[in-house]
């Protein structure tokens, strides 16, 4: 830095030019694709964030003020209120973006489609559509025995957290 003066006499400082970081070494394999080439991919999380965010803004309105005033009045800060009894009180909301989240992540078919580009990275639903063939001869039987196993994850991750499901429905009508 050096102190310079102006034509009209202002007093000032030059900066020394900005130097600018390295640039990552290495480039991308051939056919690997960047998350950020999609913009339909950044629409769709938008998208499923903005439901989440509205489901979760709706359940926290629903809980009652008197909640938080009984808190403050027994001494806990705006911190406690929120992990101790706004956080309690949502998890059914939560325990739904999970389910949720984690079904339309397994049944993505499109992402995937897009990105991956070994047939050994495929997910289920990708794995799925390479058992039906163009010319009419799919395997119809191992189709449907693989449709069944791929069931099994979102089947066991609903019957897992269906408890908080239910709590929420039993909450819901409560004032």
């Amino acid at each position: 830095m050096t102190a310079t003066t102006d034509a009209n006499g202002a007093h000032g400082v030059e900066l020394p030019p900005p130097t600018h970081p390295k640039k990552r070494s290495g480039a991308r394999a051939p056919g690997e694709r960047s998350l950020a080439a999609s913009p339909t991919t950044w629409f769709v999380w938008a998208g499923t964030a903005a439901f989440f965010i509205f489901l979760m803004v709706q359940f926290i309105r629903g809980i009652p003020l008197e909640l938080d005033q009984a808190a403050v009045m027994d001494g806990a800060t705006p911190r406690q209120i929120f992990w101790h009894v706004i956080i309690p009180l949502s998890l059914p909301a939560l325990a739904t973006t999970a389910i949720f989240t984690f079904i339309w992540t397994w049944n993505d078919f499109f992402a995937p489609l897009l990105y991956l580009t070994k047939p050994e990275n495929f997910t289920v639903a990708l794995g799925l559509r390479q058992f039906l063939d163009a010319s009419g001869t799919s395997s119809f039987g191992s189709l449907f025995a693989m449709s069944v196993l791929a069931l099994g994850p979102v089947f066991g991750f609903f019957l897992a957290s269906q408890r908080f499901l239910v709590q929420g429905i039993a909450t819901t009508g409560i004032k």
